[in-house]
């Protein structure tokens, strides 16, 4: 319960800092594309979270493997990874 948004939002203050103390050391991307860019990875690793979880309970399946017990399996470990990878990329290559 509230764990999506809890994580959300400890994300989003994660990465703003970071891209904060960033953004004196990277200098080709201004803070305010920084922190845009911040959200919008942050709101698409949140999807890749809930859309997992999603497809767990379509299965019925509490966990998505066995190789690390007690953590869910493996996709669990790459879920938000999944989708917000792939949305960085692309942000970075053509919009920033």
């Amino acid at each position: 319960p509230k764990k999506s948004w809890e994580g959300f939002a400890g994300s989003f203050i994660s990465i703003s800092l970071f891209n904060y103390i960033l953004s004196f050391y990277y200098a080709p991307m201004s803070l305010s594309k920084m922190l845009l860019w911040g959200v919008i990875v942050v709101l698409f690793a949140t999807l890749g979270d809930l859309f997992e979880s999603f497809l767990k309970r379509v299965v019925k399946i509490k966990d998505s493997g066995n190789l690390l017990p007690g953590h869910g399996g493996m996709l669990d470990r790459f879920d938000a990874t999944l989708f917000a990878l792939p949305v960085s990329v692309l942000l970075i290559e053509y919009l920033f």
